[in-house]
C-alpha cells in the first residue's frame, strides 16, 4: 500500500515529504535534547517546526504540481 502511495506522488510532492520526515526527525532529537536539559535544543525546535510548514506547504500548494515526472 505505501509502495502505491509513494508511485503516486511526482518529484517535488516526493521531495517534500522527505522534508517532512527530516523535521519529524529533528522535533524527536529536540525533544530528547530539551529532556535532558541542552539549552541549544530550542534551536533544533524552531527548526524543526520550519521545515514542517515548509513540507506541508509545499506539498499542499500547486507548485508541486508543476514538475515533469521523471
Amino acid at each position: 500500500m505505501l509502495r502505491s502511495i509513494f508511485k503516486s506522488l511526482n518529484r517535488r510532492r516526493y521531495l517534500c515529504l522527505r522534508l517532512l520526515f527530516l523535521a519529524n526527525t529533528a522535533a524527536i532529537l529536540g525533544a530528547y535534547f530539551k529532556i535532558n536539559g541542552n539549552p541549544n535544543a530550542d534551536i533544533l525546535l524552531t527548526f524543526s517546526i520550519i521545515l514542517m510548514g515548509t513540507g506541508l506547504a509545499g506539498i499542499l500548494s500547486k507548485w508541486a504540481e508543476g514538475w515533469p515526472d521523471k
